[in-house]
């Protein structure tokens, strides 16, 4: 959680992690986001099992797609 916070405060299009779900003890974890300016919530996808600097790495990634799959970036 405290990775995903720290990465998501770098990406204006997003305000805040507002939870992080995992599924059964699995390595994949699903963070909730909120997107300035918008009700909907929406989600991104990343495997927890690799290295500190590799997870805010993904996560930067994967919120960057996100925002241009939403037309933010």
């Amino acid at each position: 959680m405290r990775v995903a916070e720290e990465v998501t405060r770098g990406h204006e299009e997003f305000t805040a992690v507002a939870a992080v779900a995992t599924t059964g003890g699995s390595s994949y974890a699903e963070l909730l986001l909120r997107v300035r300016g918008r009700l909907a919530l929406t989600t991104v996808g990343v495997f927890r099992d690799v290295s500190e600097s590799q997870l805010q790495a993904d996560i930067s990634l994967a919120l960057s797609v996100r925002a241009s799959e939403l037309g933010l970036a």
